[in-house]
Formats: structure tokens, C-alpha cells, sequence
């Protein structure tokens, strides 16, 4: 399991480049004012998916985007919690598997 590294210092956009099981990996965080939470777009070879929301426990990614998941826990984040209180993670696939087989 990687913890991502993201920003705490209140910045609304920004971008990571982030290699993950070998898949050359953008992610992207966007602020959303209106709804007042974080939208991400994630981006590898195969394309992007646009607008996932950050919530918390539960996994963020369609099957098959990346080779494992990406999942947050804590509360759902603000501008200044994303990173310090609200952490993203990035779980392998061998871990998710260990995950299904343990029923989680």
C-alpha cells in the first residue's frame, strides 16, 4: 500500500504524476466550489476517467483502471484535510486480492 502524497497547503488544483504498479499514472484534484468537495481525474495510457469524488471506505476506481485501487480514509476531505486527516492511498493488486479472499 502507497500513501499519495497530496497537497495540504489549501491549493484547489494541481496535478501528480505517480508511477503504480508499473502503469504510468497522472492524478489530477480538483476542488469542486459548488459542491464543496475534491473531484479527481485519473490518467494512464488506456485514458481518463474524469470526476471521481473523494469519499472515504470506499474504493474509488472502476475494475480495471489501474492494476489495484485507490481508497481514502478518514473524513471526507477539505481544501486543508486531504493528506493530513483524509489520506489517499493506493492498494496493489495483490492486496486487493488478499482483501476478496478475507472478505473485505
Amino acid at each position: 500500500m502507497y500513501t499519495i502524497p497530496t497537497k495540504t497547503d489549501g491549493t484547489e488544483w494541481y496535478e501528480i504524476d505517480i508511477t503504480l504498479e508499473d502503469v504510468d499514472t497522472t492524478l489530477e484534484f480538483n476542488w469542486n466550489h459548488r459542491l464543496e468537495c475534491w473531484l479527481m481525474n485519473v490518467t494512464t495510457s488506456t485514458g481518463t476517467i474524469s470526476g471521481i469524488r473523494l469519499v472515504p471506505t470506499c474504493p474509488l476506481l472502476h475494475a480495471g483502471t489501474l492494476p489495484g485501487q485507490l481508497w481514502m480514509t478518514g473524513s471526507e476531505p477539505s481544501t486543508t484535510t486531504l493528506g493530513t486527516s483524509s489520506i489517499l492511498y493506493y492498494v496493489t493488486a495483490e492486496e486487493v486480492a488478499d482483501l476478496e479472499v478475507a472478505g473485505v
